[in-house]
């Protein structure tokens, strides 16, 4: 009796397109800094209960994350200041759960779960609206200065570029049209993914003679089903990337070889 080996590589890829890291909505709001007293940097009471459920990076000059600490009232350009009743989780920790305080009567009222992820150089929160206004997330004004430090460092170590001329008498007007601009949320692209490349080698017996074209199509339908059962809810692309096949005896030992050459699915 013959058997027919199939050696068959796979190239599985794993996506991220569901990791937080690399699919939030910025938010660059001045206004959320902890030294925002009252409608110093807003002109108006802000709120968030109009935020949508969904995974926000905090990037301005108010502050890259939200504060630890209790956030004294009127602060933040809220009357209701919000804040993370704890530590930010470490980047070994990946996405946890954490507990987000409001500041009405008490410092910490009608508390919210929220989960956060450490991506290494910033935070994304999955923030949640507030039950009520005025009340709205804070940020940290000191996490501004490290992470504008650290990306000036960045650039400088890139390609420095000159310096744009600017007309004095235009000044005004850029800085009025930043800080109507301030409270503008724009969805930044993946900046980075941790997609995993991976090689499988299979080896594949059969005791009854099938051809080539047969063994390989029951071999990768086979081992599609099993990535899907072994990773639910993740997009897992298989390319077949080589098959050499043979005879064999009883024993295992080959008979001859044919080399179909490479198939590309």
């Amino acid at each position: 009796m013959r058997s027919l080996i199939l050696l068959l590589g796979c190239l599985v890829m794993e996506s991220t397109l569901t990791d937080p890291c690399g699919n939030y909505t910025v938010l660059e709001q001045p206004w959320r800094s902890t030294d925002c007293i009252e409608q110093g940097c807003s002109g108006q009471w802000m709120c968030d209960t109009d935020l949508g459920k969904a995974w926000y990076r905090l990037k301005s000059s108010g502050g890259w994350k939200i504060p630890e600490n209790v956030v004294p009232r009127r602060r933040c350009s809220t009357d209701y200041p919000m804040w993370l009743n704890g530590s930010h989780p470490t980047v070994g920790e990946g996405e946890v759960t954490k507990t987000i305080c409001i500041h009405a009567n008490t410092e910490c009222v009608q508390p919210l779960e929220i989960n956060i992820k450490n991506c290494t150089e910033y935070i994304v929160y999955e923030l949640k609206p507030p039950p009520h206004c005025q009340a709205a997330y804070c940020t940290d004004p000191g996490t501004a200065n490290d992470h504008s430090t650290r990306e000036s460092t960045d650039a400088d170590s890139q390609s420095p570029t000159p310096s744009p001329k600017t007309d004095p008498g235009t000044a005004n007007d850029h800085s009025t049209r930043e800080s109507t601009d301030a409270d503008s949320r724009s969805p930044t692209p993946s900046p980075k993914t941790d997609t995993q490349y991976k090689m499988i080698h299979m080896e594949v017996h059969s005791k009854r003679k099938v051809d080539d074209e047969t063994a390989k199509g029951i071999v990768l339908k086979r081992l599609q089903q099993m990535t899907k059962e072994q990773c639910p809810g993740k997009s897992i692309d298989l390319n077949q990337v080589d098959v050499q096949c043979s005879d064999v005896d009883p024993d295992g030992n080959r008979l001859r070889n044919k080399q179909p050459g490479p198939d590309n699915y």
